[in-house]
């Protein structure tokens, strides 16, 4: 009986035991934060991995410009990912592991050729990259990876903590690729870029700083767009997050500056589709609390507030069809998905009359913007200490 209930424990526990054989133990294991993927020489691919050092990554590592050094990055050329990737292998004592990295910065040059190729290759290798941030840089990506944190642990860290914060675009690997494959939609992200900690200060030290987007039409880089339109992109897309939003008072209402906090934004793109054209109507809402008045506007009053009100809804206009205008005329890309919002409408008539054709269609079709703002609140005080002070 007792040799019975051995060999059924020893049955039972083999499984077990082999389940383990072949599996890379965590020690072994060199760990990617961020990747950066830029054009090589002699059309190569150059290929550049930020590398967890685990001996300098405890409660105590030293952080930033201070202590040890908590990542490193290594990079190598080949032909293709797979070949500078298996030469970066060949420089380590641990095997390479995707599995934890969660940016991937592209360079310039080599998403102005296409970044089809490269997002092929996260498409299909075993570690997944799908859910990672993507991110597009001016010039060499690897630099980026390159620069010193000053908070958090790793650069790449600081990167997602700013995204956290509603800074940049929030873009996935796998959302690039859905717009780049869809009709009616072109693909954007965000822009790394390095900026100093003191602006006045040369020697300042530099940090990653999410301030722009690239734009793409298929897979290929068509150029950027700054900060604020961006945000008129992401207002656009139904997409914002948080942010603020300021207005110059002009001099005949007594100037000054109006600050306030956007809570919530909402738009509704309603195409009006025929065989002879398309006409976009765009209803943008958004919701506000004013924390910043050096203006003379004293929001006791309801008349001011309804002033300001307008202001702000103009503001936002103004700032929309700046972000319009530089999709539709200069960039020639849709970044805004409103060809799908045409296909919704009216699917027929968009597989029949536009789809072939909406690259040529959308640069000369007519966007109408229509914007309403309400305030929700002026802070803990009405009037301005300008106000306040002209009075005395």
């Amino acid at each position: 009986m007792k040799r019975k209930c051995r060999l059924i424990l020893l049955i039972v526990m083999i499984p077990l035991l082999t389940s383990c054989w072949g599996r890379t133990e965590v020690i072994d294991i060199a760990l990617v934060t961020g990747i950066a993927i830029d054009k090589g020489e002699n059309k190569n691919i150059l290929l550049s991995l930020q590398i967890a050092v685990p001996k300098n990554l405890g409660p105590q590592a030293g952080k930033g410009s201070g202590g040890s050094e908590t990542t490193i990055v290594v990079s190598e050329e080949g032909q293709d990912i797979m070949e500078a990737y298996r030469q970066i292998q060949l420089k380590l004592s641990r095997e390479v592991f995707f599995g934890q990295s969660n940016v991937l910065i592209i360079g310039e040059e080599l998403a102005t050729e296409g970044v089809s190729s490269v997002l092929d290759f996260f498409t299909r290798f075993r570690q997944p990259q799908l859910g990672s941030t993507i991110l597009f840089a001016k010039g060499k990506a690897n630099d980026k990876l390159n620069l010193k944190p000053q908070i958090e642990s790793m650069t790449t860290e600081e990167i997602r903590e700013q995204e956290k914060r509603g800074a940049g675009l929030e873009v996935k690997v796998r959302d690039f690729l859905t717009r780049m494959l869809a009709d009616g939609d072109e693909p954007f992200a965000s822009e790394v870029s390095s900026e100093p900690l003191e602006k006045e200060n040369n020697s300042s030290d530099m940090v990653p700083s999410l301030n722009g987007a690239a734009i793409f039409k298929g897979d290929k880089l068509v150029g950027w767009m700054d900060d604020k339109e961006s945000r008129g992109l992401l207002w656009m897309r139904d997409e914002f997050v948080s942010g603020a939003i300021s207005l110059t008072v002009p001099g005949n209402e007594g100037g000054g500056q109006i600050g306030a906090e956007i809570l919530q934004v909402s738009s509704k793109i309603k195409p009006t589709v025929s065989k002879d054209n398309v006409k976009i109507k765009v209803d943008s809402y958004g919701e506000v609390e004013i924390f910043e008045n050096s203006s003379t506007f004293d929001l006791n009053d309801p008349e001011n507030i309804q002033k300001v009100k307008k202001m702000f809804e103009d503001e936002v206009k103004e700032r929309l069809e700046l972000t319009v205008n530089k999709a539709q005329k200069e960039l020639q890309s849709d970044v805004f998905g409103i060809g799908h919002a045409v296909y919704r409408s009216n699917p027929k008539l968009w597989n029949d009359m536009y789809k072939s054709k909406w690259a040529e269609v959308f640069p000369e079709i007519e966007i109408v913007i229509a914007t309403e703002i309400k305030i929700k609140g002026t802070g803990f005080t009405n009037q301005s200490i300008i106000f306040s002070n002209q009075k005395d």
